[in-house]
Parts: C-alpha cells; structure tokens; sequence
C-alpha cells in the first residue's frame, strides 16, 4: 500500500479550489450587479441634468429676439449673436454639454429648421479639414425629425431622449424644452446635447474601478479560501494520517488528544473506534485460542 503524503493535502486543495471558484463567481456577479446598477444611476442622473439645463436656459431665451431670426444671413446680426453668446457661456459653464442649439417647426410635422446654435464651425478632431460633422447648422438648414418623438415632445414640456440618437454630427443624449411667448405657445424647441462618447467614458470608467477593487479583492478571497480550506480539512487529514498508520498494522497507534474544538471530537471517535476494534480483535483471538 502506497505511503500517505501528509504534504499532498488532497482534499484541502478540493476544498480550496471549489471555495475559490465560489468566491470568484459571487465577486463576478457582485460585479455584473454593480456595473449596471452604476450605469442606469449614471444614465438617470444625466438625462435629468440635460432636461434640467434645457429647461432653465428656454426661459431666459427671449421669443421675441429668436423671432427676429429668420435667415441665414442673419447670423452676424445682433440678435443671434445676443442668443449664440449665452448658449456659449452655459456651455463653458458645464462641460458635459457639447452644443446648445433651438428649432423652430415647419408644415410638415417630421422636418424642423435650426434657428440658433451655440457651437461654432471649427476642426474638432484636429486633422486640419473641416468635415460636416465640425460644421455648425446654418439659420434655417432642415432637420428631419421623423421618429424623433422624445423631441417632438420637447415642444409641449419639458423632455429627454430614452436612448442614443443618431444624426450627421454623430452620436447624442440630449434634452429639450419648449421655448414659449407670453401666451404660453410655444414658438420653437431649445435642444442641450452630451456626446455619446462621454456616456461611453463614463461606463468605462466605472467598469475600471470595478476592476481595481477586483485586483485588491481577489488575493484576499484566496487567501480566506485558503485558510478556509485548511480549517474544513484538517479533521480528514488527521484520520487519514491515523488510518494509514493502521493500514499497516499498528492497531496500538492512537491520535494525539492535544486537539481541540472539532478535531478533538474526531480524536475521541477515532481512538474509542479503534480501541473497540482492537478490543474485538483480542477477544476473537483469545477466543480462537481457547478452541484449539
């Protein structure tokens, strides 16, 4: 019979392993719990900023002033310039927004025309050519707003987008809120945009302070596995340990009685078994003698 290798601990390494695929799979469904949680807190709290903002800055948008402007021309005039300047000191104020901008309706219920922009033409990406994405709507340029019905509700109250809407200046979250006169009829729809990409930041950057929590959670689950491993084990590694040593005929050999907690009670269990068995051995033999 093969010795036993007390250094080998089978099953505290069994034990470990299941203990540390437990441990590893609660912390990656702590983490799916998180991430999202993290995610629709983050989308939520955006979504009221951009309604918010665009709420605050429609009312101090002067239907009057907006009325004024009516082609492209106009876009040196006094009137835009008086709009386009305080649309730009809310952007310089809050660095989520990537433009602020109104819309004015037309006959046709699915197609708008911009009035007023904040963000001004210029080479956002730095490669030295203006693209269409970098050119900033002109006074009357249609927008096809088919589908778009979070804006569209924009023109009754207060509203903002349930998801990433797409457009040839990219990707956006935006919010919107009626611009009204003084008879409460609403005259045109002020826009606030965030860049998807900066939503994507975001989530990004909660998904990387998931991942150091991991790098400084995963050694300490292993070393608990470890020790917890060592502590369930124990007790086996003492009756295999004893059961080996019988295995090859030393029915005199009892456990150390130094135990204690459980492993005093598989000590105890242990040696009153093995004395009853050695008690029965003795009887069977000085009963077999007797018979000869």
């Amino acid at each position: 019979m093969p010795k036993f290798d007390e250094n080998s601990k089978p099953f505290q390494k069994q034990v470990f392993r299941y203990t540390a695929i437990t441990f590893i799979g609660v912390l990656l469904i702590i983490n799916l719990v998180v991430y999202f949680t993290e995610i629709a807190t983050t989308m939520s709290n955006t979504k009221s900023t951009l309604k918010e903002i665009a709420t605050n800055v429609a009312v101090n948008v002067s239907n009057v002033t907006h009325d004024e402007i009516i082609t492209n021309d106009q876009q040196d005039s006094q009137e835009y310039i008086e709009i386009e300047s305080y649309f730009q000191n809310i952007i310089a104020a809050n660095p989520i927004i990537d433009d602020i901008y109104t819309l004015r309706t037309t006959s046709d219920p699915n197609v708008m025309t911009f009035v007023v922009a904040g963000k001004e033409t210029y080479d956002a990406n730095g490669d030295n050519f203006i693209d269409d994405t970098e050119i900033r709507p002109e006074v009357g340029e249609e927008y096809d707003v088919t589908g778009l019905d979070d804006l569209k509700n924009g023109l009754i109250a207060p509203s903002v987008d349930k998801a990433i809407t797409t457009n040839k200046w990219g990707q956006w979250l935006s919010g919107y809120a009626p611009i009204v006169d003084d008879k409460k009829q609403t005259v045109a729809i002020l826009g606030v945009d965030q860049a998807a990409s900066d939503i994507a930041d975001q989530s990004q950057g909660i998904l990387y302070s998931l991942l150091y929590m991991d790098i400084v959670l995963l050694p300490l689950m292993l070393m608990l596995a470890y020790f917890m491993a060592r502590i369930v084990s124990r007790p086996f590694r003492i009756l295999a340990k004893g059961m080996q040593r019988i295995s090859h005929g030393e029915l005199d050999y009892r456990l150390p009685i130094g135990e204690r907690g459980p492993q005093a009670m598989f000590v105890s269990l242990f040696n009153n078994m093995l004395g009853m068995f050695q008690n029965a051995e003795k009887h069977e033999r000085k009963h077999h003698d007797l018979n000869e």
